[in-house]
């Protein structure tokens, strides 16, 4: 993920629409159907564009989207030798904490991360590239679990990691380990 990205959902969601819009907890919005119920977007855009909000630099590489709650925006990047989830103040651009889940993914097709962050209560859900799904609390990113599903459930890594967004249903976590057993 590159810092232009980061920029753009900064700008596009802080100059557009009011802080108290719709969330986007999960990978394509609520009920994964990728449209917002918003209203309130700029018409007509200025000729210069929105005025830029804020930028984030540090978010590192990978292919993950992005997840809003409230004033909160989560995201995966790998820096720092690791894959982490990441949260920043969506007034501000400040980070507020982030959460290695392990050691980044490496391949021909680019790598870091390829999952978006699911927010469900105060609870959020994340699987790395390697396959470590973990639940974490979205106040400070305390692990409340984690688990390997290719160790644990028997899963099978595919030459391009892991790449599915969790999906919560009630009290069930889905994902899909993949392999013979998971």
């Amino acid at each position: 993920m590159t810092s232009h990205a980061i920029a753009f959902l900064a700008t596009a969601v802080l100059t557009a629409t009011p802080l108290l819009s719709a969330d986007w907890p999960q990978w394509r919005g609520a009920g994964r159907v990728g449209h917002s119920p918003d209203t309130s977007i700029l018409a007509p855009w200025p000729k210069s564009g929105p005025k830029q909000a804020w930028v984030f630099k540090d978010a590192g590489i990978g292919y993950s989207s992005f997840s809003i709650v409230g004033t909160r925006l989560f995201t995966m990047g790998a820096r720092q030798q690791s894959e982490q989830v990441i949260c920043l103040d969506a007034t501000t651009g400040k980070e507020l904490w982030a959460t290695s889940l392990g050691p980044v993914y490496e391949n021909n097709w680019g790598d870091g991360p390829r999952s978006t962050p699911t927010v469900d209560g105060d609870h959020l859900y994340a699987l790395s590239a390697t396959g470590i799904l973990a639940c974490l609390n979205i106040k400070d990113g305390t692990e409340v679990w984690k688990v390997d599903v290719v160790k644990s459930l028997g899963g099978e890594l595919q030459g391009w990691g892991y790449t599915e967004s969790v999906l919560i249903d009630g009290d069930h976590v889905i994902c899909t380990p993949g392999g013979q057993q998971g």
